[in-house]
């Protein structure tokens, strides 16, 4: 079952580093990354859903304090708000999107 969220997991090394809400994003980090450091392994992966998005950022450093716990909640917080804050382009045709 696919969820209504889709996320971005930034990979270093095999470990999630920073999640984001679209490829662009994920794609810029990668080219920041890139240009400042060629040895390091980097991927990017969908994350389908807000469930799995936490549990990849229990990948995290520093886990299950008060303080990771908070910084979670307002980062998944965040992230679920700029999600609903974009157009949905399936159901609003590009006239009606940039129309003001």
């Amino acid at each position: 079952m696919q969820g209504n969220y889709t996320f971005y997991a930034f990979n270093v090394n095999g470990h999630t580093v920073a999640i984001y809400n679209t490829p662009a994003e994920a794609l810029d980090e990668l080219e920041y990354r890139l240009k400042e450091c060629d040895t390091d392994e980097y991927s990017i992966e969908p994350i389908d859903g807000i469930w799995r998005m936490l549990e990849r950022m229990g990948d995290f450093d520093d886990r299950y304090d008060d303080d990771w716990m908070e910084e979670v909640v307002m980062t998944a917080s965040r992230l679920i708000m700029e999600k609903n804050e974009k157009p949905d382009s399936k159901k609003t045709s590009p006239e009606k999107q940039t129309a003001t």
